[in-house]
């Protein structure tokens, strides 16, 4: 039995996956109306994965006789890609910002699990912690070649082309 503390650190968790799902989508837009393909490619690929990731766990808390509570996702971050002008570098941080805040909330759902002694949430939890170390080490290599290219254009035209490569294998 899930204890409420880890049922209501689930649902939040469930909430902050399909928000990153928004935000990717958001940034998925963002970059088509650049012309970026591979980055557009890599977002919307991004956006699907955090909601199968929401819904893993909406499945998880259903299957476990928990309460699952769906409350408004917000706006992501508050930001208008498409009305403002924004950096590469600037989405990719804002990523690798969100996939760090998503992990802590992972380890956070661990402490209490283990703290509690749900072996079976812990179980469950251990594919996010593993999926986590993957996602957030994917953004920071991203953010860190955006950063080393800086405002080459040439530059980030070949990275957008490596993406899209890597998209289509």
């Amino acid at each position: 039995m899930i204890t409420q503390s880890l049922e209501t650190l689930l649902n939040q968790q469930m909430m902050l996956e399909f928000y990153a799902s928004n935000l990717y989508l958001q940034m998925a837009a963002y970059f088509h109306k650049e012309g970026f393909c591979g980055f557009y490619e890599y977002m919307k690929k991004q956006a699907e994965e955090e909601r199968c990731h929401g819904l893993k766990i909406f499945d998880f808390l259903l299957c476990n006789g928990a309460q699952v509570n769906i409350i408004q996702v917000s706006s992501p971050m508050d930001l208008k890609f498409n009305e403002r002008v924004i950096s590469v570098l600037e989405v990719f941080s804002i990523a690798y910002d969100v996939e760090k805040k998503v992990s802590s909330s992972i380890n956070g759902m661990m402490r209490e699990g283990n703290i509690n002694e749900d072996y079976a949430a812990v179980s469950f939890l251990q594919w996010f912690v593993d999926e986590q170390v993957k996602e957030e080490r994917e953004a920071l290599l991203l953010m860190q070649k955006a950063e080393m290219i800086g405002n080459d254009k040439t530059g980030m035209l070949a990275l957008d082309s490596e993406i899209a490569e890597e998209m289509e294998e």
